[in-house]
């Protein structure tokens, strides 16, 4: 409140030369901020996108890899089962074999006990009169024997 009117101009004056400076270093320096902001959330953004991107490719890797150790165990326990499978089989036909020679000789016992216990002569009895045959067989040879000695 200078009743001066030059002071008033000089003081205006002055204070108008030293607020424009102020005025552009402030404009500067919103300006550097506004320009860091954005260069911050533009990093900030390709971070995620380059994380995301990362991610995706990690996990189809490691989908593939689970897919191949999978295919390969199931190849492997597949193999393993049919070898099983194979020797069982094979045990079960030798098993097979083995009860049937032996329901055969029980046959074979049971024609010859029947055969046996009937009231047929012994020609009706295939076996037995085998025996006998042989039996006559082996006497004879016997004789032989004693008669050479």
């Amino acid at each position: 409140m200078n009743p001066n009117p030059e002071m008033m101009t000089y003081t205006y004056v002055k204070d108008e030369a030293i607020q424009q400076p102020r005025q552009k270093k402030r404009r500067k320096r919103v300006g550097k901020i506004v320009l860091l902001v954005f260069a911050w959330t533009a990093f900030l953004t390709a971070g995620a996108f380059a994380m995301h991107l990362y991610i995706q490719q990690l996990i189809s890797s490691v989908e593939t890899e689970l897919y191949t150790q999978t295919k390969q165990q199931m190849i492997e326990l597949e193999q393993t089962y049919s070898e099983r499978l194979q020797e069982l089989k094979q045990s079960v036909n030798g098993e097979l074999a083995h009860l049937q020679s032996e329901v055969e000789t029980f046959n074979e016992m049971l024609t010859f006990a029947e055969d046996l216990a009937g009231d047929k002569t012994d020609e009706s009895n295939k076996l037995y009169t085998r025996l006998e045959q042989l039996e006559a067989h082996l006497t004879q040879l016997a004789k032989n024997l004693e008669m050479l000695k």
